[in-house]
């Protein structure tokens, strides 16, 4: 079983959709979401929900990954609350574990706005956050620790560095469409950390899907 680890405030609506949608189209899955708000503890039935302050966030996900070690996952992966898997990501990410690798990122990624679906490379070194891949073997060796506790920015890149720290095998995926890899980012009107900007720095426009 992979545990799938999701951190969602405020965008009830869009989380259980995306929840069903997994649950519906991975195999072997649970679920671990965190809310910040009480009113949200029952709003994801199927999963395993916990309420953790919005406050800092780097304690909030960390929080997520702790309630997963619970359940003794072979893997988590991690994932927005409006991240999209395309059907059959999770196995898809098996069968790449199968092979030694024990940390999975992708560096390309699709997001829809305003009706279109944009698709995108990230330009920096590490992978995108939504959609990595940590196995247990890799977990156990960095203590399950892949968030910084005190961070509110940047809550990427401990976890990267803790993977490459531990010595075992990445894959960082170039071409996700080769190896149906693909996370599409959901943009709307909600608050969020990273508005849709097709002029940011750290992406570069591969095309406009529709």
């Amino acid at each position: 079983m992979i545990c799938l680890v999701i951190a969602t405030h405020r965008r009830v609506e869009l989380t259980k959709n995306l929840i069903q949608k997994l649950l519906k189209e991975q195999n072997d899955i649970e679920i671990v979401v965190v809310v910040s708000d009480k009113s949200e503890l029952n709003k994801y039935p199927n999963t395993h929900t916990i309420i953790v302050p919005n406050n800092p966030l780097g304690n909030k996900w960390q929080k997520g990954v702790n309630k997963a070690r619970e359940l003794n996952p072979e893997g988590i992966i991690i994932l927005g609350s409006d991240d999209e898997l395309c059907e059959g990501y999770v196995d898809n990410i098996r069968h790449l574990h199968s092979k030694g690798y024990e940390f999975i990122g992708v560096k390309q990624y699709y997001v829809k706005h305003n009706r279109k679906l944009y698709f995108f490379n990230y330009k920096p070194e590490q992978p995108i956050g939504g959609g990595r891949f940590y196995s247990k073997n890799l977990l156990d060796r960095i203590d399950w620790k892949i968030f910084k506790p005190n961070y509110n920015k940047h809550l990427d890149d401990y976890g990267y560095n803790q993977a490459i720290n531990s010595g075992l095998l990445m894959c960082v995926i170039k071409d996700v469409n080769k190896y149906d890899l693909k996370v599409t980012a959901n943009k709307g009107s909600w608050p969020m950390m990273n508005p849709f900007n097709a002029g940011h720095p750290n992406i570069s426009l591969i095309c406009v899907v529709s």
